[in-house]
């Protein structure tokens, strides 16, 4: 039973991993700005963060369910398929992240910069408002927080809180999900 656990979350897992890089890559390719379209942005965290992983793991389990467990799956089984699946995508999108960012560096840079526009806009505009200099982070908080994006975005730190993000996305829909799909085994008497 537990290889066929691990088929199911292994598989689904990969292939989350897979459509993130490929969504990350046509998106990169199309040169299209999450960043810059808050729109978009909120379009692209949707479904990275809520819609692939309730799909993916609503797939992990039903195919645990139907084709290894004969129909059955108890809420601690869920919970581990949901949570497994999600942790083999987030270290696969974030492995080749890491690579990524490596062989290109001007796209850490390009985006430190499309942030820094934004913040320091938004800054000014709240300043413009009427907002206080106390009431608003200032340009050297601002640099601050750029720089240790920057550090962070380059560094295999990048990898556990990655994965560490998606296991509680994970667990959360997992929880979810298990209310829903759980069918335990009739006990023998």
């Amino acid at each position: 039973m537990k290889s066929n656990f691990l088929k199911s979350a292994l598989f689904y897992g990969l292939l989350f991993g897979i459509i993130m890089i490929i969504e990350f890559l046509v998106l990169y390719q199309l040169d299209v700005d999450g960043v810059k379209n808050p729109n978009l942005g909120i379009i692209i965290s949707l479904l990275n963060y809520v819609a692939f992983p309730v799909t993916f793991i609503y797939l992990a389990i039903s195919t645990y369910k139907n084709k290894y467990n004969e129909g059955y799956i108890s809420f601690s089984e869920v919970l581990r398929i949901g949570t497994a699946t999600t942790v083999v995508a987030a270290l696969i999108y974030s492995v080749f992240s890491l690579i990524f960012n490596y062989m290109f560096p001007e796209f850490v840079d390009q985006t430190i910069e499309k942030m820094r526009e934004i913040a320091l806009h938004q800054r000014n505009s709240m300043l413009s408002q009427g907002a206080t200099e106390d009431e608003v982070a200032s340009v050297e908080i601002i640099e601050d927080q750029l720089v240790k994006t920057k550090e962070w975005m380059g560094s295999f730190y990048s990898i556990p809180s990655t994965i560490v993000i998606y296991a509680i996305i994970g667990v959360i829909t997992s929880l979810i999900l298990g209310a829903f799909t759980k069918k335990d085994k009739p006990q023998a008497v």
